[in-house]
């Protein structure tokens, strides 16, 4: 899974990483 953190236009948007019980799942903050 490619979380973008490699991508020049994501890496100026915070990441966040949630831990859930079905794995972990990152989304930008922007995107709640």
């Amino acid at each position: 899974m490619n979380t973008g953190i490699t991508d020049p236009l994501n890496a100026l948007v915070p990441m966040v990483v949630e831990q859930t019980p079905k794995g972990e799942r990152s989304y930008d903050i922007y995107s709640r």
